[in-house]
């Protein structure tokens, strides 16, 4: 598995993974109203360089707010890896807090438990 920053994917693959999982390219949360293929983020790279995994966040000041964190296959990792490359970057961008951002609709008990107990910053 290869962590990449999803700016050197190709937009339209990154956007076609959000309507897979999330049914649209766009999402609505507290914060605002967020076009998925515009914001920052990092996606898993499988052997075959498909996307395996996204994640993607919002930098304000000394918060990092992670918006979405989804994978293909559950166990394997990819969410763990993913975080892990998101705390190293927030911590060299000076960021001292991490947030997760979550609508009822998408909310998954195993990702909760993840980022519960991930070691944060």
């Amino acid at each position: 598995m290869k962590i990449v920053s999803i700016h050197q994917l190709d937009p339209k693959s990154v956007q076609r993974f959000f309507s897979e999982h999330r049914g649209s390219s766009t999402m609505v949360v507290s914060i605002g109203i967020y076009e998925w293929s515009t914001l920052n983020g990092f996606a898993a790279l499988n052997h075959c360089g498909d996307i395996a995994g996204l994640l993607t966040y919002i930098m304000k000041e000394a918060v990092c707010k992670i918006v979405s964190l989804d994978s293909r296959e559950e166990g394997k990792g990819i969410g763990t890896a993913l975080l892990t490359t998101l705390e190293m970057f927030a911590q060299k961008q000076g960021c001292r807090r991490m947030e997760l951002i979550t609508t009822c609709g998408f909310i998954k008990t195993e990702e909760i438990r993840l980022f519960k107990y991930f070691p944060i910053l």
